[in-house]
């Protein structure tokens, strides 16, 4: 248990908070004898209990409720020199933060409440306890801090404040006290579980706890007792030449590495999910300390919480790409996709009584090419985007390739890719592409062949087969084989049938599609948050971008549409749709299209209609009196877009797939009401002139209900607007 602290007197303060407790526990156990105290009686007791049975040496001392009370100061102090004749060691443990929000809406009292707790109290502490420290020739005080006090977070702005005044305050009274042969350190903690930090992160939240866990080198949170060895070495004659000092302890996790991290407070009406850091700067000193720090105490082990030069480089060690591999669809799916496919394709011909595709001993064969790669200048390439259709059928990234399945009488489904690489030219200026080896296994496809052999492959079959493609996808410069697929006995259409596997998804589809809406939630927040700095239209669309990417995105489904005053007029296509920098006007507008929250598309509509329109004749936006039907008539004009289609790989996802018919679970759609009122319509008050809003959400249909995706993205009026004040 490192050094022996026997018959060393430590008073410590909020005894029966997490780190109170194991500080308490590390120090009895070295030999200590201890001076608790704690405001809640009974935890006080209760633990004194448990020391004592544990063999430590201890006092309580009751009565200590608020240490602003010099009074009670006195009391500790006093019962401290009475009982054990003196005072060796003070631990200013100050217990957890209460004030949250925003920096600039604090108010006097919770400054000065703020201040008290961490700077004022422990100041007094350590000037009343002087003389008995000094007294004692080893005297030593330890203040806790946390690394905000050089990492502000957005939601703990003004105790970041507090802590830096903590650790500027450790170097102000080190120098003072040195001279008195007193020791004054400081020891800042990272995220430790129960010690008060998980307020700025949701507890119940696996994916917030896994996301900070892998932000930290070490690969975990603290734990209160990984903060203890430092107290334990720091207090020792080991530690006798230390003085001034600010010792880090979060697992290698330093200001570089957090940028940004996910959280989501169930207490915060506006669910921020994003830490914002102020400041990612730190002085040479701080960095020189953790680096000296975990040298020295490595050598026996008084922290493996604890981590040196290395936590400085691992983070800024490049992936290659963002990894799905969790949420990747299995190759075991993709041919299950291509059997469902030959299926139904078969049993759509039988009942039609289609002779010739239905019968058992004609073959079908299936084609369907990539998308190609296309180039806005020359050598310069797209964002390379595949065809859905493809993608669907064999989960490949290749451009220039095409697909086959030839379904043989009594045999299984054939699936052949028809691509050719890259050649030694294209791979020194590109880089490698995919391996057969790594085709067949992630696709699960039977064999790779080079591009020229398609054409013969097809005309060998053309004459006594059924072909199911869609002439619309296949690039015209390959005339040749669109020549010898006009040549095939019966084609039948392939679109429709894709379309429908598509339509409802699989289990790992929906997961696909959670983390993608979840991402595409929490970036929207972060962008309005940040809203207000921004001059342009087309800033906001960088930082939304960043956001996406930053949250494991690989690129964007689609541009964002970003349009500010009139021009948010403009009926444009995204799936995830928020307004802000709401006026009293728009946010009247706003509340209307909160109250559509309607199961059939169609359906869904008609009632958006009838909800929008009695909502807009409510507020007055209509100058004259007109009847319902006028009414439905006029609002069909102001919100002239269905209120809702199909979501998936697509934006706009089977198109084939009529909105009259009843939604099944699996199916993703949107629901996006909106209103557009253009500056020169003159049927409205000229209040309401000018404005253009909707609000878009992405729905999952479950077995009994729905599932919101895109839940995490603020949604509601005084939410949007706390985010506008971030």
């Amino acid at each position: 248990m490192g050094p022996s602290l026997v018959g060393r007197v430590t008073v410590v303060t909020n005894c029966c908070t997490a780190m109170g407790k194991a500080i308490s526990r590390r120090l009895g156990k070295a030999g200590s004898r201890l001076v608790i105290a704690d405001s809640h009686a009974e935890k006080l007791d209760a633990f004194e209990k448990e020391l004592r049975n544990d063999g430590c040496e201890i006092v309580a001392v009751q009565g200590i409720t608020d240490l602003r009370s010099n009074q009670q100061r006195c009391k500790l102090i006093n019962e401290s020199s009475k009982r054990f004749g003196g005072i060796d060691y003070l631990i200013a443990n100050m217990g957890e933060n209460k004030i949250r929000g925003n920096v600039m809406d604090v108010s006097a009292d919770q400054f000065d409440e703020m201040m008290t707790k961490y700077v004022t109290v422990p100041f007094r502490l350590v000037q009343q306890t002087m003389p008995l420290l000094e007294k004692s020739g080893r005297g030593c005080v330890i203040l806790l801090s946390s690394i905000s006090s050089f990492t502000p977070f957005i939601d703990c702005g003004l105790y970041s404040i507090a802590q830096n005044a903590v650790v500027s305050m450790c170097k102000a009274l080190s120098v003072s006290a040195a001279c008195r042969r007193v020791r004054v350190n400081c020891v800042a903690t990272g995220f430790v579980q129960h010690d008060g930090s998980a307020a700025i992160w949701d507890k119940s939240s696996h994916d917030d706890l896994q996301n900070l866990s892998t932000m930290i080198p070490i690969g975990r949170l603290g734990r209160p007792q990984d903060c203890t060895g430092v107290i334990h070495f720091l207090l020792s004659d080991d530690a006798k030449y230390i003085t001034g000092e600010n010792t880090i302890v979060n697992g290698g996790l330093i200001s570089d590495h957090l940028m940004h991290f996910q959280y989501s407070a169930n207490d915060d009406p506006a669910r921020v999910d994003e830490f914002f850091l102020l400041s990612k700067k730190k002085s040479l000193v701080s960095v020189l300390t953790v680096i000296s720090n975990s040298i020295s105490l490595g050598m026996w082990g008084v922290s493996k919480w604890i981590t040196g030069p290395r936590s400085i480089s691992i983070k800024r060690r490049l992936r290659l790409e963002y990894s799905t591999k969790a949420l990747s669809i299995s190759s075991d799916e993709y041919m299950q996709r291509r059997r469902m496919l030959v299926e139904r394709i078969k049993n759509a011909s039988a009942s039609r009584n289609d002779s010739i595709t239905s019968s058992s001993q004609t073959p079908l064969v299936i084609v369907t090419p990539s998308a190609q790669q296309q180039f806005s200048a020359p050598d310069v390439p797209y964002p390379f985007r595949q065809c859905s259709y493809f993608r669907y059928l064999c989960g490949l990234p290749l451009s220039d390739a095409t697909l086959t399945i030839v379904a043989q009488p009594n045999q299984k489904a054939f699936t052949t890719l028809y691509f050719d690489g890259r050649s030694a030219h294209e791979e020194l200026w590109e880089g490698p592409t995919m391996s057969n080896e790594e085709i067949i296994s992630i696709s699960g496809i039977d064999e790779v062949k080079k591009r020229r052999h398609l054409y013969e492959d097809l005309d060998r079959m053309n004459s006594n087969s059924v072909l199911s493609f869609d002439f619309k996808q296949f690039p015209n410069k390959n005339a040749d084989i669109i020549k010898v697929m006009n040549e095939f006995a019966k084609k039948v259409p392939l679109r429709e049938h894709i379309d429908c596997l598509r339509w409802i998804k699989s289990e790992s589809e929906q997961n696909l599609m959670k983390k993608t809406c979840d991402i595409g939630a929490r970036a929207m927040n972060a962008m309005i948050s940040r809203s207000r700095s921004s001059s342009n239209e087309n800033q906001i669309v960088g930082r939304l971008e960043f956001e996406c990417r930053h949250r494991g995105a690989s690129c964007l489904a689609y541009p964002p549409v970003v349009a500010a005053g009139n021009r948010a007029n403009t009926i444009h296509y995204l799936d995830c749709t928020r307004v802000h920098a709401l006026n009293d006007v728009q946010s009247k507008l706003l509340n209307i299209t909160m109250n559509v929250r309607p199961l059939q598309l169609n359906e869904l509509y008609f009632a958006m209609l009838d909800i929008l329109s009695k909502n807009l004749q409510q507020i007055g936006l209509f100058k004259n009196t007109i009847n319902q039907q006028e009414l439905i008539t006029l609002t069909d004009k102001i919100c002239p877009h269905h209120v809702s289609h199909y979501l998936g790989m697509d934006v706009h996802d089977t198109a084939t797939v009529p909105r009259n018919i009843p939604l099944q679970p699996g199916v993703i759609f949107t629901v996006e009401p909106g209103i557009y009122i253009r500056e020169d319509n003159e049927l409205v008050h000229e209040e309401f002139r000018g404005i253009g809003l909707r609000i878009e959400d992405d729905v999952l249909v479950t077995e009994n209900s729905v599932e919101i995706l895109t839940k995490h993205s603020a949604r509601q009026t005084n939410d949007i607007e706390y985010l506008m004040k971030l």
